[in-house]
């Protein structure tokens, strides 16, 4: 497998991948120092061939950071919090592309827009303990980075983004993890999912009851299986080199939990 053709000079990055015949849908990502010392970066949505040739461009952006641009924020549109996605099994690929919007664009195969899935949303407001302590782990990651002399800073925002996960179910209809149905459930219930049918209206909400919570594990749907990676959070930001404790807990081994929540 061959990694798609670049478009602008420079080596492509590749990020989260989905297998979808006749090759794959990815997040490929470039960036190219320019003369004058600004950052010039290209990001993308694409579906590529074996031969990594491009069979469809969902979305793309191409900008340029100054080298004077010492400043990063969370919910910026360029930043690693930019886009949530998966293909669903019309190989319609489903991105949300905002950090702070509910809305949800849908794809075709070709890459044309079909249609846009929009819910009016209150943005969930992060507690005040909790972002600091985010904060708190990301200076600790850029302390020491300067650029011309300047510190290299990174603000988190005050709210959650607004949708956490995106996850095709069987029929074209989708489930949708918000903020809200991430970390806003009752004792006992592990998330609960906005259910959107295959035309992007919204049926009903899911509520799965199960062992864990979406601050600290992660939740994965392959098929028929929810899968809970726990203390997820904590292992991702050790191996980061951080010592900020973000759940309280004693650091422990991960493991996974299986459910099985069938195709209905």
């Amino acid at each position: 497998m061959s990694v798609p053709e670049p478009v602008i000079d420079g080596m492509v990055y590749i990020g989260d991948i989905q297998p979808v015949a006749p090759g794959l849908v990815c997040f490929m990502f470039q960036r190219k120092r320019r003369q004058d010392g600004s950052t010039e970066q290209y990001d993308a949505l694409v579906a590529c061939d074996a031969e990594g040739h491009r069979l469809a461009t969902y979305r793309d952006r191409q900008f340029v950071r100054s080298l004077d641009d010492c400043d990063y924020f969370e919910n910026d549109p360029g930043g690693m919090a930019a886009w949530t996605w998966c293909v669903d099994s019309e190989n319609r690929l489903i991105v949300s592309p905002f950090f702070d919007s509910y809305d949800l664009e849908v794809y075709a195969e070709d890459g044309s827009l079909t249609h846009v899935i929009h819910r009016t949303y209150e943005s969930r407001v992060r507690p005040e303990s909790y972002r600091n302590q985010l904060q708190e782990y990301f200076d600790q990651m850029y302390s020491g980075k300067t650029r011309r002399g300047r510190p290299i800073t990174y603000t988190v925002s005050d709210i959650d983004r607004d949708i956490q996960a995106v996850f095709p179910r069987p029929h074209g209809s989708l489930w949708v993890l918000s903020s809200r149905g991430a970390f806003d459930t009752p004792e006992g219930v592990l998330v609960t999912f906005d259910e959107f049918d295959a035309g992007g209206h919204l049926v009903k909400t899911v509520s799965l009851v199960g062992e864990g919570n979406y601050l600290d594990d992660d939740v994965l749907i392959r098929g028929d299986y929810l899968f809970v990676i726990k203390d997820f959070g904590a292992a991702t930001y050790g191996s980061q080199g951080s010592d900020i404790d973000l759940d309280g807990e004693e650091d422990q081994a991960l493991s996974v939990i299986c459910y099985r929540i069938g195709s209905s």
